[in-house]
């Protein structure tokens, strides 16, 4: 949540995990003016997931201090596996986040649920993240998505 940080300037936020590769222009995507747009969960499509996530300068100020001031008081409810877990936070919080794989219909993508054994829509993919197994260490060497990890 640290990346929400208003101290850290007034301007959106694009939110992108380690373990997600830019295969193509995203400038689309970064100039998306929304408040706040997150992915669906591939695997339970009635919630978010917070893979990619684009948030006005409003909005970064808005959940950062709910999530300063609340962590202590919301510890339990906010927490996975005993951990404090910015994704059922956000889930919590903005269950009805606009979908950007949605608005940007097969350009962000699942590496498990859409890329890997979807042909007919991987080259509409720009943005691919991953999430659980495999990690991106552990495709084989001559997997072409590959190239875009440096």
């Amino acid at each position: 949540m640290e990346t929400l940080n208003p101290e850290f300037g007034g301007n959106r936020r694009i939110v992108l995990g380690l373990d997600t590769l830019i295969l193509g222009n995203i400038q689309e995507i970064c100039d998306w003016p929304g408040d706040v747009g997150l992915l669906t969960d591939p695997y339970y499509p009635e919630t978010i997931c917070n893979g990619v996530g684009s948030y006005s300068p409003e909005a970064c100020s808005r959940l950062y201090r709910s999530w300063t001031e609340g962590k202590k008081k919301n510890r339990e409810q906010w927490s996975y596996k005993g951990q404090l877990s910015e994704m059922i936070f956000l889930r919590q919080e903005m269950a009805e986040a606009t979908r950007l794989d949605q608005v940007f219909a097969d350009q962000i993508q699942s590496y498990k649920a859409h890329y890997r054994d979807h042909l007919e829509t991987q080259d509409k993919a720009r943005i691919v993240y991953f999430h659980g197994r495999p990690k991106m260490q552990e495709l084989h060497g001559d997997d072409p998505l590959l190239r875009h990890w440096i």
